[in-house]
């Protein structure tokens, strides 16, 4: 399965569970596989799903909403259901799934990264510790 759609930056999260640039937060929240949300208190809310099976990976995805707005997805991926394991993190392998990212976003998307609905890039947030994916739309 494509799970991202460059003509419109919609994120197959099943084939029946799309997310797409224009989708509210209540209407996200309808989807079966939602794990948990979180109000930010600041008109930021935040959508999550855990350990989606996707070919051959677990994604989690991360779904930021302000006002009630989609402005972004952020996801990442194992091989295995993932759970954080706060106790053995380290910076180092923490930027080598930086890595594996931009790998994933070559091979899935190409090197353009620039949409007319938005964009899509990996990143490292040092204060966060942690590393994914992001598409931002417009």
């Amino acid at each position: 399965m494509k799970i991202i759609d460059i003509n419109n930056g919609n994120f197959h999260l099943s084939t029946n569970e799309i997310i797409t640039s224009k989708d509210s937060y209540s209407k996200v929240l309808t989807f079966e596989s939602v794990d948990h949300t979180e109000d930010m208190g600041n008109s930021y809310e935040w959508i999550y799903f855990r350990n989606i099976h996707i070919d051959n990976f677990y994604f989690f995805v991360a779904v930021s909403f302000y006002k009630k707005k989609i402005k972004s997805v952020n996801f990442s991926f194992t091989l295995k259901p993932q759970e954080k394991d706060w106790d053995n993190w380290n910076e180092k392998e923490e930027l080598q799934l930086k890595k594996m990212f931009d790998l994933w976003l070559d091979n899935n998307i190409g090197e353009k990264t620039n949409f007319n609905w938005g964009k899509i890039n990996s990143y490292y947030d040092k204060r966060e510790q942690t590393s994914g994916i992001r598409i931002e739309y417009n």
